[in-house]
């Protein structure tokens, strides 16, 4: 599969085993899709705070659900925020 954009996430704590887990939404057959899949990650902390901050701030978000990697998308040093339709190339997996 390739790399779909992400329309939303969740945050999560569990309190009993003190874990971490970050959510995410996307359409399993690109933006327009009928069917929304959630797939959640349980995550060391500071993965998992890393992750919200990439999903807070960054967009778009791209999942490839192959491989279990985000990615942002391409953005040129010191410009801002670029429209892409593709994910950079630096990504984080997630399986």
């Amino acid at each position: 599969m390739a790399w779909v954009p992400v329309v939303s996430y969740y945050l999560r704590y569990n309190t009993e085993d003190r874990q971490p887990v970050v959510g995410i939404y996307y359409h399993s057959d690109g933006l327009n899709g009928k069917k929304l899949v959630a797939q959640h990650f349980p995550l060391p902390a500071q993965d998992a705070t890393f992750v919200a901050d990439l999903l807070r701030n960054e967009g778009p978000v791209y999942f490839d659900p192959a491989v279990g990697a985000l990615a942002s998308g391409k953005e040129a040093i010191g410009e801002g925020e670029l429209d892409s339709d593709q994910p950079a190339d630096s990504t984080l997996s997630l399986a």
